[in-house]
Protein backbone atom coordinates (compact mmCIF):
# COMPACT_ATOMS: atom_id res chain seq x y z
CA UNK A 1 0.00 0.00 0.00
CA UNK A 2 1.27 3.27 -0.81
CA UNK A 3 2.15 5.27 2.09
CA UNK A 4 -0.09 8.34 2.61
CA UNK A 5 1.35 11.81 2.87
CA UNK A 6 1.21 13.38 6.49
CA UNK A 7 0.04 17.26 6.06
CA UNK A 8 2.89 19.28 7.82
CA UNK A 9 0.99 21.68 10.00
CA UNK A 10 1.89 25.38 9.57
CA UNK A 11 2.53 27.78 11.98
CA UNK A 12 -0.20 30.56 12.58
CA UNK A 13 0.83 33.94 12.08
CA UNK A 14 -0.22 36.36 14.36
CA UNK A 15 -2.29 39.56 13.25
CA UNK A 16 -0.69 42.48 13.44
CA UNK A 17 -2.11 44.97 15.57
CA UNK A 18 -3.29 48.27 13.44
CA UNK A 19 -2.61 51.34 14.97
CA UNK A 20 -5.35 53.60 13.39
CA UNK A 21 -5.66 57.07 13.37
CA UNK A 22 -8.35 57.37 16.43
CA UNK A 23 -5.96 55.53 18.57
CA UNK A 24 -3.11 57.62 17.69
CA UNK A 25 -5.42 60.81 18.44
CA UNK A 26 -6.96 59.38 21.71
CA UNK A 27 -3.14 59.10 22.77
CA UNK A 28 -2.24 62.08 22.14
CA UNK A 29 -5.36 63.73 23.76
CA UNK A 30 -4.41 61.63 27.15
CA UNK A 31 -0.77 62.81 26.74
CA UNK A 32 -1.56 66.22 26.54
CA UNK A 33 -4.29 66.13 29.49
CA UNK A 34 -1.50 64.68 31.25
CA UNK A 35 0.97 67.19 30.38
CA UNK A 36 -1.53 70.16 30.99
CA UNK A 37 -2.54 69.08 34.54
CA UNK A 38 1.21 68.49 35.60
CA UNK A 39 1.74 71.87 34.23
CA UNK A 40 -0.96 73.34 36.36
CA UNK A 41 -0.06 71.40 39.55
CA UNK A 42 3.51 72.78 38.98
CA UNK A 43 2.24 76.15 38.44
CA UNK A 44 0.19 76.14 41.37
CA UNK A 45 3.30 75.15 43.63
CA UNK A 46 5.63 77.57 42.36
CA UNK A 47 2.73 80.62 42.69
CA UNK A 48 2.29 79.81 46.14
CA UNK A 49 -0.73 82.25 45.92
CA UNK A 50 -4.42 81.68 47.26
CA UNK A 51 -6.27 80.16 43.79
CA UNK A 52 -8.98 83.08 42.52
CA UNK A 53 -11.96 82.79 43.95
CA UNK A 54 -11.52 81.33 47.22
CA UNK A 55 -12.77 83.39 50.54
CA UNK A 56 -12.47 82.52 54.34
CA UNK A 57 -15.97 83.59 56.44
CA UNK A 58 -16.74 85.66 52.87
CA UNK A 59 -13.80 87.84 52.72
CA UNK A 60 -11.94 87.51 49.31
CA UNK A 61 -8.02 86.65 49.51
CA UNK A 62 -7.78 85.04 45.83
CA UNK A 63 -4.41 85.79 44.31
CA UNK A 64 -2.60 86.61 48.32
CA UNK A 65 0.45 85.48 49.55
CA UNK A 66 -0.30 83.18 52.85
CA UNK A 67 0.88 86.46 54.88
CA UNK A 68 -1.10 89.09 53.22
CA UNK A 69 -4.46 86.42 53.71
CA UNK A 70 -3.26 86.44 57.38
CA UNK A 71 -3.34 90.25 57.08
CA UNK A 72 -6.17 90.60 55.65
CA UNK A 73 -8.55 88.67 57.93
CA UNK A 74 -7.05 90.36 60.80
CA UNK A 75 -8.35 93.58 59.92
CA UNK A 76 -11.74 92.15 58.36
CA UNK A 77 -12.49 90.78 61.78
CA UNK A 78 -9.86 92.15 64.30
CA UNK A 79 -11.74 91.46 67.79
CA UNK A 80 -15.30 91.86 66.09
CA UNK A 81 -16.32 88.24 66.86
CA UNK A 82 -15.72 89.04 70.70
CA UNK A 83 -18.42 91.21 69.94
CA UNK A 84 -20.60 88.56 68.10
CA UNK A 85 -23.78 87.35 69.68
CA UNK A 86 -25.65 83.56 68.94
CA UNK A 87 -28.67 82.59 70.97
CA UNK A 88 -28.67 78.85 71.46
CA UNK A 89 -31.89 77.15 71.56
CA UNK A 90 -33.28 73.85 73.48
CA UNK A 91 -36.88 72.93 73.78
CA UNK A 92 -38.42 76.45 75.31
CA UNK A 93 -35.31 77.83 76.39
CA UNK A 94 -32.52 79.96 74.93
CA UNK A 95 -29.60 81.62 75.95
CA UNK A 96 -27.89 84.26 74.06
CA UNK A 97 -23.79 84.55 74.60
CA UNK A 98 -21.50 86.46 72.94
CA UNK A 99 -18.34 85.38 71.53
CA UNK A 100 -16.14 86.56 74.45
CA UNK A 101 -18.34 84.41 77.02
CA UNK A 102 -17.74 81.44 75.16
CA UNK A 103 -13.97 82.19 75.11
CA UNK A 104 -14.18 81.99 71.51
CA UNK A 105 -10.49 82.06 69.76
CA UNK A 106 -9.68 83.17 65.99
CA UNK A 107 -6.54 81.55 64.26
CA UNK A 108 -6.20 83.87 61.12
CA UNK A 109 -2.80 82.44 60.12
CA UNK A 110 -4.41 78.79 59.98
CA UNK A 111 -7.46 80.17 58.49
CA UNK A 112 -5.36 81.82 55.57
CA UNK A 113 -2.84 78.29 55.40
CA UNK A 114 -6.65 76.56 54.77
CA UNK A 115 -7.49 78.95 51.90
CA UNK A 116 -3.79 78.45 50.53
CA UNK A 117 -4.22 74.52 50.93
CA UNK A 118 -7.38 74.65 48.39
CA UNK A 119 -5.84 72.96 45.19
CA UNK A 120 -2.69 71.66 46.77
CA UNK A 121 -3.76 69.02 48.68
CA UNK A 122 -4.85 65.31 47.85
CA UNK A 123 -4.53 63.09 45.43
CA UNK A 124 -4.66 63.69 41.79
CA UNK A 125 -8.62 63.82 41.08
CA UNK A 126 -9.59 65.49 44.43
CA UNK A 127 -6.37 68.72 43.59
CA UNK A 128 -8.38 68.70 39.95
CA UNK A 129 -11.45 69.42 41.56
CA UNK A 130 -10.21 71.59 43.57
CA UNK A 131 -8.81 73.82 41.06
CA UNK A 132 -11.25 73.62 38.40
CA UNK A 133 -14.14 74.53 41.13
CA UNK A 134 -12.08 77.23 41.81
CA UNK A 135 -11.62 78.65 38.70
CA UNK A 136 -15.69 78.75 37.86
CA UNK A 137 -17.34 78.90 41.65
CA UNK A 138 -16.55 80.67 44.59
CA UNK A 139 -15.25 78.30 47.15
CA UNK A 140 -15.97 79.69 50.80
CA UNK A 141 -14.47 78.55 53.90
CA UNK A 142 -15.10 78.77 57.37
CA UNK A 143 -12.49 80.66 59.66
CA UNK A 144 -10.72 78.46 62.19
CA UNK A 145 -11.84 79.00 65.20
CA UNK A 146 -11.63 77.29 68.77
CA UNK A 147 -13.29 76.94 72.20
CA UNK A 148 -12.71 75.42 75.02
CA UNK A 149 -14.88 71.79 76.39
CA UNK A 150 -15.30 73.04 79.84
CA UNK A 151 -17.04 76.69 78.40
CA UNK A 152 -19.04 74.28 76.48
CA UNK A 153 -20.61 72.53 79.29
CA UNK A 154 -21.10 75.47 81.18
CA UNK A 155 -23.60 76.80 78.53
CA UNK A 156 -25.64 72.93 78.02
CA UNK A 157 -25.48 73.15 81.92
CA UNK A 158 -27.11 76.44 81.94
CA UNK A 159 -29.47 76.14 79.21
CA UNK A 160 -30.82 72.98 80.24
CA UNK A 161 -31.05 73.57 83.91
CA UNK A 162 -31.20 70.18 85.30
CA UNK A 163 -33.04 68.05 82.16
CA UNK A 164 -30.37 66.29 81.42
CA UNK A 165 -29.94 62.53 82.66
CA UNK A 166 -26.68 60.93 82.63
CA UNK A 167 -26.27 57.38 81.62
CA UNK A 168 -24.74 55.61 83.85
CA UNK A 169 -22.36 52.80 82.14
CA UNK A 170 -22.80 48.70 83.54
CA UNK A 171 -20.20 47.92 86.59
CA UNK A 172 -19.32 44.78 88.31
CA UNK A 173 -17.73 43.89 91.25
CA UNK A 174 -16.83 40.51 93.73
CA UNK A 175 -17.67 40.05 97.29
CA UNK A 176 -17.19 37.12 99.23
CA UNK A 177 -17.50 34.83 96.58
CA UNK A 178 -20.57 36.53 94.95
CA UNK A 179 -20.20 38.54 91.59
CA UNK A 180 -22.78 41.63 90.45
CA UNK A 181 -23.34 42.67 87.81
CA UNK A 182 -25.25 46.00 87.34
CA UNK A 183 -26.55 46.77 83.68
CA UNK A 184 -26.18 50.83 82.56
CA UNK A 185 -29.10 52.54 82.16
CA UNK A 186 -30.44 55.05 80.00
CA UNK A 187 -29.99 58.87 79.64
CA UNK A 188 -30.65 62.37 77.71
CA UNK A 189 -28.06 64.28 77.39
CA UNK A 190 -27.00 66.87 74.61
CA UNK A 191 -23.99 65.66 72.43
CA UNK A 192 -20.95 67.87 73.55
CA UNK A 193 -18.75 67.15 70.37
CA UNK A 194 -21.53 68.07 67.88
CA UNK A 195 -22.54 71.35 70.15
CA UNK A 196 -18.54 72.40 70.04
CA UNK A 197 -18.57 71.82 66.25
CA UNK A 198 -21.70 74.01 66.05
CA UNK A 199 -20.63 77.08 67.97
CA UNK A 200 -17.14 76.72 66.12
CA UNK A 201 -18.96 76.55 62.38
CA UNK A 202 -21.07 79.73 63.30
CA UNK A 203 -18.08 82.27 64.58
CA UNK A 204 -16.03 80.49 61.74
CA UNK A 205 -18.42 81.44 59.44
CA UNK A 206 -19.81 84.94 60.83
CA UNK A 207 -23.00 83.37 60.34
CA UNK A 208 -25.99 85.11 62.49
CA UNK A 209 -29.00 81.39 62.58
CA UNK A 210 -29.54 80.17 65.85
CA UNK A 211 -27.96 77.38 67.45
CA UNK A 212 -30.37 74.38 68.43
CA UNK A 213 -29.13 72.04 70.78
CA UNK A 214 -31.68 68.62 70.91
CA UNK A 215 -31.56 66.32 74.33
CA UNK A 216 -31.41 63.05 72.69
CA UNK A 217 -31.79 59.59 74.08
CA UNK A 218 -28.78 57.58 74.42
CA UNK A 219 -29.33 53.96 74.62
CA UNK A 220 -28.20 51.95 77.87
CA UNK A 221 -24.75 50.44 77.62
CA UNK A 222 -23.95 46.49 78.66
CA UNK A 223 -20.88 44.28 78.60
CA UNK A 224 -21.01 41.87 76.09
CA UNK A 225 -20.08 38.62 76.64
CA UNK A 226 -16.26 38.44 75.31
CA UNK A 227 -15.34 41.63 77.20
CA UNK A 228 -16.77 40.78 80.56
CA UNK A 229 -14.99 37.30 80.35
CA UNK A 230 -12.11 38.79 79.45
CA UNK A 231 -12.65 41.32 82.40
CA UNK A 232 -13.41 38.76 85.05
CA UNK A 233 -10.88 35.53 84.30
CA UNK A 234 -7.90 38.02 83.76
CA UNK A 235 -4.92 36.95 86.02
CA UNK A 236 -5.45 38.86 89.52
CA UNK A 237 -2.92 41.89 89.89
CA UNK A 238 -2.41 43.61 93.38
CA UNK A 239 -3.82 47.09 94.05
CA UNK A 240 -1.30 49.85 94.42
CA UNK A 241 -1.05 53.37 95.00
CA UNK A 242 -1.54 56.16 92.30
CA UNK A 243 -2.51 59.51 91.80
CA UNK A 244 -5.55 61.40 91.18
CA UNK A 245 -6.17 64.03 88.65
CA UNK A 246 -5.36 66.85 91.73
CA UNK A 247 -2.05 65.23 92.57
CA UNK A 248 -3.57 63.22 96.02
CA UNK A 249 -2.07 59.61 96.75
CA UNK A 250 -5.24 57.37 96.15
CA UNK A 251 -5.42 53.48 96.13
CA UNK A 252 -6.07 51.93 92.59
CA UNK A 253 -8.03 48.86 93.43
CA UNK A 254 -7.33 44.64 92.75
CA UNK A 255 -8.07 42.78 90.42
CA UNK A 256 -9.92 40.11 91.37
CA UNK A 257 -10.02 36.78 89.25
CA UNK A 258 -13.43 34.73 88.50
CA UNK A 259 -13.78 31.28 87.45
CA UNK A 260 -16.62 31.16 85.66
CA UNK A 261 -17.22 29.39 82.36
CA UNK A 262 -18.13 31.76 79.26
CA UNK A 263 -21.80 29.75 78.94
CA UNK A 264 -22.51 30.31 82.43
CA UNK A 265 -21.70 34.01 81.74
CA UNK A 266 -23.56 34.39 78.64
CA UNK A 267 -26.74 32.56 80.60
CA UNK A 268 -26.38 35.46 83.00
CA UNK A 269 -26.08 38.17 80.82
CA UNK A 270 -29.46 37.15 78.96
CA UNK A 271 -31.19 37.33 81.85
CA UNK A 272 -33.98 40.26 82.73
CA UNK A 273 -33.25 42.67 85.27
CA UNK A 274 -31.07 45.16 85.88
CA UNK A 275 -28.90 43.38 88.42
CA UNK A 276 -27.32 40.16 88.18
CA UNK A 277 -25.64 38.20 90.85
CA UNK A 278 -24.12 34.51 90.55
CA UNK A 279 -22.07 32.66 93.36
CA UNK A 280 -18.80 32.42 91.77
CA UNK A 281 -14.56 31.25 92.82
CA UNK A 282 -12.75 34.26 93.13
CA UNK A 283 -8.97 33.92 92.99
CA UNK A 284 -7.81 37.58 95.62
CA UNK A 285 -4.37 38.96 94.85
CA UNK A 286 -1.69 39.29 97.49
CA UNK A 287 -2.32 43.15 97.95
CA UNK A 288 -5.86 44.31 98.56
CA UNK A 289 -7.58 47.80 98.25
CA UNK A 290 -8.71 47.33 102.09
CA UNK A 291 -5.05 46.48 102.94
CA UNK A 292 -3.57 49.46 101.26
CA UNK A 293 -6.41 51.28 102.83
CA UNK A 294 -5.45 50.31 105.87
CA UNK A 295 -2.10 51.65 105.95
CA UNK A 296 -2.81 54.67 104.63
CA UNK A 297 -4.82 55.28 107.86
CA UNK A 298 -2.07 53.91 109.94
CA UNK A 299 0.24 56.50 108.48
CA UNK A 300 -2.20 59.24 108.91
CA UNK A 301 -2.86 58.98 112.18
CA UNK A 302 0.96 58.53 113.02
CA UNK A 303 1.51 61.39 111.01
CA UNK A 304 -1.26 63.27 113.29
CA UNK A 305 -0.11 62.54 116.49
CA UNK A 306 3.16 63.38 115.47
CA UNK A 307 1.93 67.14 114.41
CA UNK A 308 -0.30 66.96 117.68
CA UNK A 309 2.76 66.27 119.47
CA UNK A 310 4.55 68.98 118.09
CA UNK A 311 1.38 71.84 118.66
CA UNK A 312 1.53 70.17 122.63
CA UNK A 313 5.53 70.99 122.98
CA UNK A 314 4.82 74.46 121.08
CA UNK A 315 2.14 75.63 123.48
CA UNK A 316 3.48 74.33 126.42
CA UNK A 317 6.89 76.54 125.55
CA UNK A 318 4.53 79.43 124.79
CA UNK A 319 2.37 78.82 128.10
CA UNK A 320 3.37 81.10 130.98
CA UNK A 321 3.88 78.41 133.58
CA UNK A 322 4.41 79.44 137.58
CA UNK A 323 3.10 83.67 136.14
CA UNK A 324 0.98 84.47 139.15
CA UNK A 325 -2.38 85.85 137.62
Amino acid sequence: MAEIAKATPQPKTKKKRRFTPAKLIILILVLALVFAVGFVFAHVERNERILPNVSVAGIELGGFTLEEAALELERAFGESLNYKEVTFVCDDVSLTKSGAELGIAVHFEQSALAALQIGRQGNIFTRTHQYISARFSPQNIPLVVSTHDDTVERVILELTRGREVAPLLPTFEVQQGRLTIQRGTPGYIIDRALAREMIEQTFGLNASENITLNIEHVEAAMFTVDELYQLLTAEPADAYFGRDEDNNIVVIPEQIQVRISRAELADALAATGDTIQLQVEAIYPSVTTEALESHLFRRSRELHNVLQRGRNRAFKQRSPVGKPF
